[in-house]
């Protein structure tokens, strides 16, 4: 996968889609093998946003800054280990 993107974006893309498609399949599998099926009598939940107390969601933000620190500026270390080596 990683040097397909120049070879063909277009599979590259199908690729990338299908790795999502079944990345959803098995989070939703592991929910109804291991949490049931969700009650019919049983009200619909809150959006998950609104039941997280304070606390928890400083932690969740501090978590999404530091991922896209890690992103936005990646160690100088990991472009070494990009390139090949003599």
């Amino acid at each position: 996968m990683q040097g397909l993107h120049e070879l063909n974006p277009a599979i590259a893309a199908v690729l990338l889609t299908a790795t999502a498609v079944n990345g959803i399949t098995l989070v939703r599998s592991y929910k109804r093998v291991f949490l049931g099926l969700p009650s019919p009598a049983r009200p619909p939940e809150p959006a998950p946003g609104f039941r997280r107390s304070p606390r928890e969601r400083w932690v969740l933000a501090a978590l999404v800054v530091l991922l896209l620190a890690g992103w936005l500026f990646p160690s100088p270390r990991s472009s070494d280990c990009a390139s090949p080596s003599p």
